[in-house]
């Protein structure tokens, strides 16, 4: 955790030196996750829900629109079922690392409802010394929330965010007559998860 804050810190002292006419966000969070099912060939795995909490840094690219860093973790259980072994639960931890894009809509000083859309990597780590290793996945996140400035530089925020891993499957290339070569990407969510928070930012 302390690294984290460091990383924020950072990240944040460099865009500030950069230009001051920038604004600069950082905040946390505090929310509940909501996970699924995974499922396998030989066996399905039950991510549980439970409390997630995180932190960001918000920078305002132009008007109504800003840049995201965000942070995101939800330490949990899983439940693992197979033929051969039965039923077994392990504690674990999952971690969004996300960059992105904000929209602010409407004109109002105080209160600004976003979208947002952020990719980057997600951690599945098994937290028993059982032999396996963390599990990283490629993953993107829409979320719609809304912003309330209660001061100059103290606000809240509130939003509710989809959470897709992604898993690939294929690539094909082709070439047709009509439109040229082509290419496409195939990929599957492994587990959807929900998460749900709210938390307090600072104007810097």
């Amino acid at each position: 955790m302390k690294r984290l804050i460091f990383l924020f810190a950072v990240f944040a002292l460099i865009i500030g030196s950069e230009t001051k006419a920038q604004t600069i966000e950082a905040g946390g969070y505090f929310g509940y996750m909501l996970s699924g099912p995974v499922r396998y060939i030989v066996g399905d795995a039950l991510i549980m829900d439970n409390p997630a909490y995180g932190g960001f840094v918000h920078t305002r690219v132009a008007r109504n629109v800003k840049f995201e860093m965000m942070y995101l973790r939800s330490d949990s259980r899983v439940r693992y079922s197979s033929l051969a072994s039965g039923t077994d639960i392990y504690d674990m931890s999952t971690e969004y690392y996300h960059v992105g894009g904000m929209n602010l809509f409407g004109d109002h000083d105080r209160i600004k409802p976003f979208s947002s859309f952020s990719l980057g990597a997600t951690r599945f780590h098994i937290k028993e010394n059982l032999g396996y290793f963390d599990v990283w996945k490629f993953s993107i996140a829409p979320s719609v929330g809304v912003k309330i400035y209660l001061t100059e530089r103290i606000g809240i925020q509130g939003q509710a965010r989809l959470l897709m891993p992604l898993t690939f499957d294929g690539l094909g290339f082709w070439w047709s007559t009509s439109g040229g070569p082509q290419a496409a990407v195939s990929m599957t969510v492994p587990v959807w998860q929900g998460d749900f928070s709210g938390g307090v930012f600072i104007r810097l």
